[in-house]
């Protein structure tokens, strides 16, 4: 989806002019993966965290100057929200078709299995849902503390369960995609590091079946490591029009290239890579990563708006 279609979707729901409801769950994680407990709450409680959670939204999601970009891109760094496919392959977020058929509550006894909230923000038959993580600084553990609470004039001690919800949306999921800022997040408990692989090797694959370099073994290399730096790259490469280009007139232009025909090898109509440094410069040039300022006349790679020596010079 644009910027303005995932906009146009919280907005209808959210602030329409019709008031929205509200739900929360908890979301349990133990080694078997993930489930959800709806958890009890008053109407205060109910319309003091729908409030919090469209003012935070509003604030960051809806604003002007909020900018989106397609997971595939990740490898760029930038802060802005990334919209990210649920599919058969990739489909973390599947407990939640029976969230609502789930008859059990959260009780005290899941404590220990909170994961975080999840808020179904809905609209007669619309609805999206917004996930917000529990980190461990955020807990009240009454097992190392004592907490007292003030009713009337005196301090009392609290002897129940006490959880914070916090003026965040960490992730907003879709029926059919998943926007976040927090791909930390996505990494650490949502499988997204198998995403990112399994695009990366999608990516060879393609460059596999073009037939242009003469070994994918520094490629396989390159995308093993166990940084996910590379990986990334890779994914990002995955929907690259240079590789949508007939092999031989990718080669002729590559040829012709002021810097990409001195940087590669040519033998007979492959390109010889021998190293990771050169598929890390394939990929770079799949990514179309050099650019010329038409100001100033000298090349960038637009990744890290460095400065490119001249051709021929190491880099």
């Amino acid at each position: 989806m644009t910027k303005e279609e995932i906009q146009a979707s919280i907005k209808s729901i959210m602030f329409s002019g019709s008031v929205c409801g509200i739900e929360i769950y908890a979301c349990l994680r133990d080694e078997s993966g993930y489930q959800t407990k709806k958890i009890r709450a008053t109407d205060k409680l109910l319309s003091s965290t729908k409030d919090k959670v469209a003012g935070f939204i509003n604030c960051t999601y809806l604003a002007d100057d909020a900018e989106f970009d397609t997971s595939e891109n990740i490898a760029d760094n930038k802060k802005e929200f990334y919209e990210i496919s649920l599919t058969e392959s990739y489909s973390p977020f599947a407990f939640l078709d029976d969230a609502e058929k789930r008859t059990e509550y959260y009780s005290e006894s899941d404590r220990n299995k909170l994961s975080g909230f999840l808020f179904k923000i809905n609209l007669n038959d619309q609805y999206f849902w917004v996930y917000q993580h529990i980190y461990s600084i955020s807990r009240i553990d009454r097992s190392k503390n004592v907490i007292a609470l003030f009713i009337g004039d005196t301090y009392d001690e609290v002897d129940s369960d006490i959880v914070q919800i916090d003026s965040r949306a960490d992730i907003i999921i879709f029926s059919s995609s998943a926007v976040t800022a927090k791909m930390d997040l996505m990494q650490r408990f949502f499988g997204f590091e198998q995403y990112i692989r399994a695009g990366a090797q999608k990516t060879i694959e393609i460059i596999r079946n073009l037939d242009i370099v003469d070994s994918l073994e520094k490629f396989v290399a390159f995308e093993n490591k166990s940084k996910l730096t590379n990986a990334k790259k890779l994914l990002k490469a995955k929907n690259s029009p240079v590789l949508q280009m007939k092999k031989n007139d990718l080669l002729e232009n590559l040829k012709k290239h002021s810097r990409y025909k001195t940087m590669f090898k040519f033998e007979e109509d492959h390109i010889v890579i021998s190293s990771q440094k050169e598929a890390a410069a394939f990929i770079k040039m799949l990514n179309d990563d050099i650019v010329r300022s038409e100001l100033t006349g000298k090349e960038y790679d637009s990744s890290s708006k460095m400065l490119l020596g001249p051709v021929g010079a190491s880099q």
